[in-house]
């Protein structure tokens, strides 16, 4: 989209953008600090998602400390895919919670990897009743296995990889959950 930037993980307009800067700086018609009310303004029902986001990571960061067989079971079944068709407004809602954990991520006092984004973006599909696989899996270049030592995890809603993608064919999967 040309013109447009990403604030948080969120498409915003420049124009927007540049009001909420020229806001912050000027002392003509707007008020030092009207910044963070036009930044809420702007975000609007995207602050329910990025709350949920946060809660999500930091609750998924507790589970990734237990066995993984213990926080796997909030992925879904093991060894399944969703084999089914996923509407265009579906996979929109599933990137606009998955921009949001993305973007947050990197953000959080501890590290959410892709595992952490996988389960986080998971329970929120699953909350809104959008079908998704979760995978995990290690590289298919058994040197590039044995010197990364790194699996990787990612979720896929229809074809479309949401989180730890968007090419993962460097990737065998070793385990599905739908």
């Amino acid at each position: 989209m040309r013109g447009d930037k990403v604030v948080i993980g969120i498409p915003c307009h420049t124009d927007t953008l540049s009001a909420v800067a020229g806001s912050v700086f000027s002392t003509g018609t707007h008020m030092i600090g009207s910044a963070p009310r036009t930044v809420l303004r702007i975000l609007g029902t995207y602050r329910f998602v990025l709350v949920e986001a946060l809660v999500l990571l930091c609750l998924a960061r507790i589970l990734s400390i237990l066995p993984m067989h213990r926080y796997t079971r909030l992925l879904g079944i093991a060894q399944r895919v969703h084999g089914g068709a996923v509407g265009a407004d579906d996979i929109a809602r599933a990137e606009h919670v998955a921009r949001a954990i993305r973007g947050l991520a990197p953000n959080m006092p501890f590290r959410a990897l892709c595992i952490e984004q996988a389960v986080a973006t998971r329970l929120a599909l699953r909350w809104r009743g959008i079908p998704a696989t979760a995978y995990i899996g290690v590289f298919r270049d058994a040197a590039q296995r044995e010197r990364d030592h790194a699996g990787h995890a990612w979720l896929k809603v229809g074809d479309r990889v949401v989180i730890g993608g968007p090419d993962v064919s460097a990737y065998l999967p070793l385990m599905s959950f739908a």
